[in-house]
């Protein structure tokens, strides 16, 4: 029987086959392991990632409640020095000027002295030119009364009738001898001159702004003579013989008997001239 001897080698490669099998699977486990390591790092890694977002978001919370406190919290009484410094620096408030004090208004101009005895005084002035029984408007303009139907003129001509000193009627009024003797004597005019004048002044009372020419028209017809109302106007400075300056004055003579009228001319009535008449009689200017 013969003996066969195995070739080393293939023993020895017999020999190793077996372990290269079981390395091959060490490395197939252990790769394996790898991998499962590295999917639970992954997966630790994830669950760290979420737990930090959550922590943030915790976070973020926290925060914005903290600012809505701080909104809400109130101010301390304490100002901030950027405050201090405005305020030293805003302009000091200007003071309003004070209210002007409200005007007193004057109160309403009576005649000078005692209106009675101005009254009176009138009255004697219409008497030196024969006039007796004077209006009540010209009573009161003559005694320096604006309003001839004011209550203070009324109120005086009611005092001077129950004393006894003027005697009225509805449309005049009259001094009595207790009313001449109450106030000093009026002296007499001297002569027509003085008198003119007089009646100049008693004109200007009672036509007051109506009559800005009375002096002129009565000096024009203080000659005694007649004139055409055309003359008198073109004398006077009057360019139209209805001007109310005009007309006044001239109503206002005749009213106090004071003009007479003939014939479309004017002149003064005798009465006019205490001391006798310088011109003539009327005569007719041709306009």
């Amino acid at each position: 029987m013969t003996t066969t001897h195995a070739d080393p080698e293939e023993v020895a490669a017999c020999a190793k086959e077996p372990s290269v099998e079981i390395d091959k699977l060490d490395h197939d486990e252990k790769e394996e392991e790898k991998i499962a390591d590295i999917e639970e790092d992954e997966e630790e890694e994830e669950e760290e990632e979420e737990e930090e977002e959550e922590e943030d978001d915790d976070d973020d919370e926290d925060f914005v409640l903290s600012n809505a406190k701080k909104r809400k919290a109130p101010k301390s009484k304490a100002k901030s020095p950027a405050k201090k410094a405005v305020k030293k620096h805003t302009p000091a408030k200007t003071k309003k000027p004070a209210a002007k004090p409200k005007a007193i208004r004057a109160p309403k101009k009576t005649p000078g002295g005692n209106p009675k005895d101005n009254i009176i005084n009138g009255l004697l002035e219409l008497a030196n030119f024969n006039i007796v029984d004077a209006s009540r408007v010209h009573t009161a303009l003559l005694a320096g009364y604006k309003n001839p139907r004011s209550d203070g003129f009324a109120k005086a001509l009611k005092a001077l009738e129950s004393e006894g000193k003027i005697a009225l009627t509805k449309n005049s009024v009259r001094v009595t001898d207790k009313g001449k003797q109450s106030v000093p004597p009026v002296p007499p005019t001297k002569d027509n001159i003085e008198a003119l004048e007089r009646l100049k002044k008693i004109m200007k009372m009672v036509c007051g702004k109506k009559g800005p020419k009375s002096d002129l028209i009565c000096d024009f017809l203080g000659d005694g003579q007649a004139h055409s109302l055309k003359s008198v106007a073109m004398a006077c400075g009057y360019t139209n013989v209805r001007s109310e300056g005009l007309t006044s004055v001239l109503t206002t003579l005749t009213d106090l008997k004071l003009l007479d009228k003939d014939a479309g001319s004017f002149m003064l009535a005798d009465i006019a001239f205490p001391h006798g008449r310088s011109g003539g009689t009327v005569t007719s200017e041709s306009e």
